[in-house]
C-alpha cells in the first residue's frame, strides 16, 4: 500500500507516544496538560495560491474530560484561522482537573511557504510541533495551470 506524503505525515504524528506538557492556566492553579492526540493541519489549497502566510494566535479552552471546549482566535488571516480551528477541535489532552475548571492554552500557529508547486502535483503540507506552544506550518506556494 502506498501512503501519500500528506497521510504519511499524519499517520507520523499519530505514533507520537510522548509529547511535552503543556503548561496551562486553569481557574484555580498552574497545572500541566499533556496533549494526548494531536491532528495535523492542511495548509489551505486557496491559501496557498493566494500567498498567504502569517501566524495564527489561539487561546484554547480545554474542559476537565481534555476535550477542546471553545477556540478563540486572537489574530490571523481567515482562511488559516479557518485550517487551525477545524484541526485543534480535533486535539486532545489529559491532566486539566475537572475540580480545577476549564484550562487554557495559548498557542501559535505560523503558516509559511517556500517554494512552487502546480496544481497536477501532490503538495504535502509538513509540520513542527514544538510545543508547549508553538505549531510551524510549512507547504509550497501553489500555482494554477491554465491550458
Amino acid at each position: 500500500m502506498e501512503v501519500r506524503p500528506a497521510v504519511a505525515n499524519i499517520l507520523r504524528l499519530g505514533m507520537l507516544c510522548m509529547l511535552p506538557a503543556l503548561s496551562l492556566t486553569s481557574q484555580q492553579q498552574q497545572t500541566e496538560i499533556q496533549v494526548k492526540r494531536i491532528v495535523g493541519i492542511d495548509y489551505p489549497w486557496f491559501a496557498r495560491l493566494g500567498g498567504i502566510q502569517g501566524n495564527v494566535e489561539a487561546v484554547v479552552t480545554i474542559s476537565g474530560d481534555g476535550t477542546v471546549q471553545k477556540i478563540r482566535v486572537v489574530s490571523g488571516p481567515e482562511p488559516l484561522v479557518r485550517a487551525v480551528k477545524e484541526s485543534v477541535a480535533k486535539w486532545l489532552f489529559s491532566g486539566c482537573s475537572p475540580a480545577a475548571g476549564d484550562c487554557e492554552a495559548k498557542i501559535l500557529f505560523s503558516f509559511a511557504l517556500n517554494g512552487v508547486c502546480d496544481a497536477s502535483q501532490q503538495c504535502a503540507t509538513h509540520f513542527e510541533f514544538d510545543l508547549p506552544d508553538r505549531v510551524r506550518v510549512y507547504a509550497k506556494h501553489a500555482h494554477a495551470i491554465i491550458n
